[in-house]
């Protein structure tokens, strides 16, 4: 069955596979969309296979994706800000929003 065909009828059940694996809803569509965009650059190797197998394809080519974007970005350093930095930071939005506040309501927020 050609990719085309293939895409409305398996595009949300290969989404739905990846977040059941932990993948955001977001970054498994990518997926998704890059193993489709794959099997369409295979044209008529891809074509030829049996819907089992077209499945199963497109479902090992996003699961890699997933995979292998997990790996890469958990390679890369994370910068942290100092605790004292989230301290205040957090001071800072809460006074904000407190500030907002009528004041009744702030009196009874910060009791």
């Amino acid at each position: 069955m050609e990719v085309a065909l293939l895409y409305p009828r398996l595009f949300g059940k290969l989404v739905h596979q990846l977040t059941a694996l932990g993948s955001d809803a977001g970054r498994a569509e990518d997926y998704v969309q890059e193993a489709f965009l794959r099997a369409w650059q295979q044209g008529p190797s891809f074509a030829q296979l049996q819907e089992g197998q077209q499945w199963a394809w497109l479902y090992k080519t996003a699961h890699n994706l997933m995979v292998d974007d997990i790996r890469h970005r958990a390679a890369q350093p994370q910068p942290e800000l100092p605790e004292a930095v989230e301290d205040d930071l957090s001071r800072a939005a809460v006074a904000q929003v407190l500030g907002k506040l009528p004041a009744e309501t702030r009196r009874l927020v910060v009791m």
